[in-house]
């Protein structure tokens, strides 16, 4: 939202309708293009990266309630996946 009205902001800038403003206008090409590749990197890099990186099933080792038959157990304590409870 806060990027969409910084770009419709500059607009008006990048567009350099009144005499004298072709000198600032690459400020405003500048500001709109920055604006909208730092939006694309956050909404669409990111999560792509954090897809790709994160491991496909996440256990909490303590303090949450991974189902039902841990939540019927006041005390237990959870375990990573894979992880065997005995030494």
């Amino acid at each position: 939202m806060t990027s969409v009205s910084v770009i419709a902001g500059n607009f008006p800038l990048a567009l350099a309708l009144e005499p004298g403003s072709s000198v600032r206008s690459s400020l405003g090409v500048v500001v709109i293009g920055g604006i909208t590749s730092s939006l694309i990197l956050t909404l669409v890099l990111v999560p792509i990266m954090y897809m790709w990186l994160a491991p496909d099933e996440f256990v909490p080792s303590h303090g949450g309630i991974a189902d039902e038959t841990t939540a019927a157990r006041p005390g237990a304590v959870l375990q990573p996946a894979g992880a065997s409870g005995h030494s």
